[in-house]
């Protein structure tokens, strides 16, 4: 798993474009990715219970801190079995629908 997730911050929402920018990719090339609506409006909700914070990460641990790589792997592990996905490779990007070409 890159670590474009841990990457991102919370300047990187272009909130009137519905547009994320993906700074930190495997192959160091930066993307804009477009957000739906539906997704804009969960982001709005995460950021309004995050709260401000002296990190400008956008996903933080409870301690208001970064989450690392290894905690976004854990996440997506717990949640892949939550939810009973098989068959299938779980992953942040494949959750997120985000397709990164070479």
């Amino acid at each position: 798993m890159n670590s474009f997730l841990e990457g991102i911050c919370v300047r990187d929402i272009l909130w009137n474009e519905s547009k994320l920018h993906i700074r930190n990719t495997k192959t160091y090339k930066e993307r804009i990715v477009l957000i739906q609506s539906k997704m804009k409006n969960q982001l709005q909700k995460y950021i309004q219970i995050r709260g401000v914070l002296e990190t400008d990460a956008l996903f933080v641990t409870l301690d208001g801190e970064k989450m690392s790589k290894r905690q976004f792997q854990n996440r997506v592990t717990f949640y892949g079995k939550t939810v009973e996905i098989k068959g299938m490779r779980c992953s942040c990007a494949i959750l997120l629908g985000i397709s990164f070409p070479n």
